[in-house]
């Protein structure tokens, strides 16, 4: 008689260690070998404000996977779900992480770092401004300036007669 838990476990070894956990592999070409062909992977560096891109390797691409993140402080879980290229990102704030799908039996780290070569987008907030009063209700057009019309008139005027002085169309 055998008892198989349904919860997921993390070890605070590294991943060569949660490999090996299962007995089956020992030798490092065949840890080595396992991890590659785990159908999940993720970047392993991504900066602040971009997010990790989870990229699936199997064949076919499940509805959604779910996938363990712990680092030092805390643990977190999300829920990937694949594009059609076969990528789920996942915002992260900055830190060192390892992750685990237990369900695909797949597991990696992956570095968020505090720098970023841009700078992060910010929330566009415009303040209220008092307005100023208008004198008694009388707008002021360009076209009720009749001295503005004279001056653009006397500059086309004076541009036609020095192009005819030069010979220019």
């Amino acid at each position: 008689m055998a008892i198989v838990q349904q919860d997921v476990f993390l070890f605070d070894g590294t991943v060569r260690e949660n490999i090996a956990f299962g007995g089956d592999v020992t030798a490092d070409a065949e840890i080595e070998a396992a991890a590659r062909r785990a159908p999940l992977t993720a970047s392993p560096v991504a900066t602040a404000g971009t997010p990790v891109i989870f990229r699936w390797r199997g064949d076919s691409v499940p509805d959604s996977v779910r996938v363990v993140l712990s680092e030092p402080r805390h643990t977190r879980q999300a829920t990937l779900r694949f594009d059609a290229q076969r990528e789920a990102p996942v915002a992260l704030p900055p830190g060192a992480y390892r992750w685990t799908a237990p369900a695909v039996h797949a597991a990696g780290a992956f570095v968020v770092e505090q720098y970023s070569d841009e700078y992060p987008p910010r929330s566009v907030t415009v303040a209220a401004q008092p307005g100023r009063p208008r004198g008694a209700g009388r707008a002021r057009y360009a076209r009720q300036q009749p001295w503005l019309f004279v001056l653009v008139v006397a500059a086309l005027a004076g541009e036609w007669a020095w192009r005819h002085r030069r010979g220019l169309p």
